[in-house]
């Protein structure tokens, strides 16, 4: 700091009267800033570099006054940007440089479209611009020219409580949540990093490293670890993971010595974790490496091949049932102008509870309106009297209702032998409320969101569903043991994940076939698809 003056606020008088002031001074100091790490030869002071290059101009002093050390130097600086009219100097219109911003929700298809440049752009330099938590960075990238959301590869902070924003409940912190966010909002925001992109997610968060350049280099995902600030990735493989040993000894490290996040950890818990992750394989639970778990229960079955699923995870569910039973939707008026691919809410008959839902199909004569509920995936013929509009708010929240199938089965449809018995025994076996661990083993690519209709934009998810807890059933088991569903033939399968998960399952497939249940009354059910191909026929008038 070079000199301080006393700044005293005014408040402006009426009637052309002049300004009077507050009498609250404050202090303001004044000096100069210059980078450390500039190279021999480069400028170093900041003001300096801004008005050399038209971005600024200097304030006048008297000869009385004091004034910057290095005003002169400022002065000059300001006359030869003049003369090259740079900057604000310059008459030509100022171009905006525009910028790709991928980094907000709802960008993952445009994210997708950036992650081969980014893999082959190998290290590259960015610019935090902001911190959204302890290990999720908003980055500009000035060579590609795009900002994108970045979190380090394998290993994830405790999330920071988050208020409600558009529609979005508020959640939430995790223990230490905010003590992650704020150390590396001292230590990476608006700073310049290195960073590394290898992969990204569902969500459109690219997933890398990012490295803090400096004496001592500082990895974000590498030094959260070490201070006991992240955990790893559920299905965390280090061969696959850039760094991943050293990430994997700096978490032992942190947990041994009892810190933050691990302050209540026993060496017994990870033995358990093991042992649960061996009876997964054995079992044939966990399809691919790095398959999703989700915490969920089933809201309807459609039919032995179509359920749909809810996570119970998810605190916008509570959210919408709490925002739908204060509304008070009972009393108010019909809705009229709801035309077909409409959202709204609608009154479900059996408890009369006000659900939202999408108008498939409307007939104008009655009124009826054929919803389907979006956040359970059923459906209902509703009179006038019991649809209502949405409000924005509610309507923003994404459908939380998620068409899926058990993976590797072949369940017969309604219209086939056996059809409405394996889709009452599925209901069975998943309703009255009950929660299952579900392993995402592939997702069927759904139409996306330009279609309008829910159903249709999503993926459908190819599942292995366990009930929760510890002696709950496997669902495919159940249904391959009661004769209701059938693997398809190992030559035929091509994924060796899947060939040794199908392999698995023979077993329980036998116990119905040797007991000539259902499907398998009769013998081998087959299909259409497993039959071998008709032989071709020869060159007519030709013998064989």
């Amino acid at each position: 700091m070079e000199y301080t003056r006393k700044i005293g606020p005014v408040l402006p008088a009426a009637d052309g009267a002049p300004a009077a002031p507050t009498g609250d001074d404050r202090v303001m100091s004044f000096g100069n800033v210059e980078l450390n790490n500039a190279r021999e030869g480069e400028d170093k002071n900041a003001a300096e570099m801004v008005v050399a290059r038209g971005y600024a101009s200097v304030v006048r002093h008297r000869t009385d006054e004091e004034r910057s050390s290095v005003y002169e130097a400022l002065v000059d600086l300001e006359e030869k940007a003049k003369q090259a009219k740079r900057g604000i100097h310059s008459s030509k219109e100022v171009s905006v440089p525009r910028v790709n911003d991928v980094s907000l929700p709802g960008n993952a298809a445009r994210a997708k479209q950036y992650l081969p440049f980014l893999q082959r752009g190998g290290k590259l330099q960015g610019l935090v611009e902001n911190v959204s938590s302890g290990h999720r960075l908003k980055i500009h990238i000035p060579r590609e020219g795009v900002t994108i959301a970045l979190a380090p590869s394998g290993v994830r902070a405790p999330q920071r409580a988050m208020p409600s924003i558009a529609g979005r409940p508020a959640t939430a912190g995790e223990p230490f949540g905010d003590e992650a966010y704020l150390w590396t909002r001292e230590h990476f925001n608006q700073r310049e990093v290195e960073i590394e992109v290898e992969a990204v997610d569902k969500g459109g968060t690219f997933l890398g490293s990012i490295l803090l350049p400096g004496p001592k280099p500082v990895s974000l995902g590498l030094a959260l670890a070490r201070m006991g600030l992240a955990r790893t990735q559920p299905f965390f493989a280090a061969e696959r993971v850039k760094g991943g040993q050293e990430l994997l000894a700096a978490i032992q490290a942190a947990k041994e010595a009892r810190l933050k996040v691990w302050e209540n950890w026993t060496p017994e818990e990870d033995a358990v974790a093991a042992d649960v992750d061996d009876e997964a394989t054995a079992n044939g639970s966990a399809a691919a490496a790095g398959g999703e778990t989700l915490a969920v229960s089933v809201t309807e079955v459609t039919d032995g091949n179509e359920f749909y699923v809810q996570s119970t995870s998810e605190p916008r569910v509570a959210w919408l049932e709490e925002q739908l039973r204060t509304l008070g939707l009972s009393d108010g008026p019909a809705a009229t102008g709801l035309g077909q691919g409409s959202l709204c809410l609608g009154q479900f008959s059996l408890d009369n509870n006000w659900y939202r839902g999408y108008v498939e199909h409307v007939n104008p004569v009655e009124p009826k309106y054929n919803v389907y509920f979006i956040d359970f995936g059923n459906r209902e013929r509703l009179s006038s009297e019991r649809v209502r509009t949405i409000d924005a708010a509610l309507a923003a929240v994404p459908a939380q209702a998620r068409p899926a199938c058990l993976a590797y089965l072949k369940v017969p449809t309604l219209d086939e032998e056996s059809g409405t018995d394996a889709a009452a025994y599925l209901a069975q076996l998943v309703g009255s409320g009950k929660r299952f661990n579900a392993t995402v083993v592939r997702r069927e690519r759904g139409l996306g969101p330009k279609e309008k209709h829910p159903r249709k934009a999503a993926d459908k998810l190819h599942l292995v569903l366990k009930e929760a807890g510890g002696e709950g059933i496997d669902v495919a088991h159940e249904m391959l043991k009661a004769g209701l569903a059938r693997l398809p033939k190992l030559h035929k399968v091509r994924d060796p994940v899947a060939k040794a998960a199908i392999d698995k399952l023979m077993d329980f497939q036998d116990v119905a076939r040797k007991a000539h249940r259902a499907m398998w009354e009769y013998g081998d059910p087959g299909d259409s698809d497993d039959e071998e191909p008709a032989p071709k026929p020869n060159a007519w008038g030709k013998k064989r």
